[in-house]
């Protein structure tokens, strides 16, 4: 993945990670969400294996929620940064290398932490509800 995005900007980078993340968290939270009320989103998750009762997921589905809120949060700030005019500020100065290498920091743990999502939503379609046990939440 680092591969195909190493010739993007940093802020560039986190929206690309973040947008392909979305494709497929928004995908399995719209057919969470109707897949009572439509037959064709019934369907779909059958198909794609995904989980009828939520309810022993819960905990991870807000953990889940949560590292994902974040992850906006830095993205926002990643792309705020980089669009500021820093003409003026020396490129050589320490406190913007500081940030710069912050900013590369955030950018990898936001690309891990969207495979680490991606990978517990995949989870969600193989866990049966006898094997959410509390412990491993």
């Amino acid at each position: 993945m680092f591969d195909l995005i190493g010739k993007y900007s940093w802020d560039a980078k986190v929206v690309l990670v973040l947008a392909a993340f979305a494709v497929r968290y928004g995908e399995f939270w719209q057919l969470m969400q109707l897949y009572r009320s439509n037959n064709l989103a019934a369907l779909v998750s059958s198909i794609k294996q995904l989980p009828c009762n939520l309810k022993p997921l819960k905990l991870q589905i807000k953990a889940l929620s949560l590292l994902v809120e974040t992850m906006m949060d830095v993205a926002m700030c990643i792309v705020k940064f980089e669009r500021l005019p820093l003409q003026h500020v020396e490129h050589g100065n320490h406190i913007f290398r500081v940030t710069k290498s912050q900013i590369y920091e955030a950018a990898y743990w936001i690309a891990r932490s969207c495979l680490a999502c991606f990978s517990q939503v995949k989870d969600f379609t193989t866990k049966q509800h006898e094997q959410v046990h509390v412990s491993s939440l």
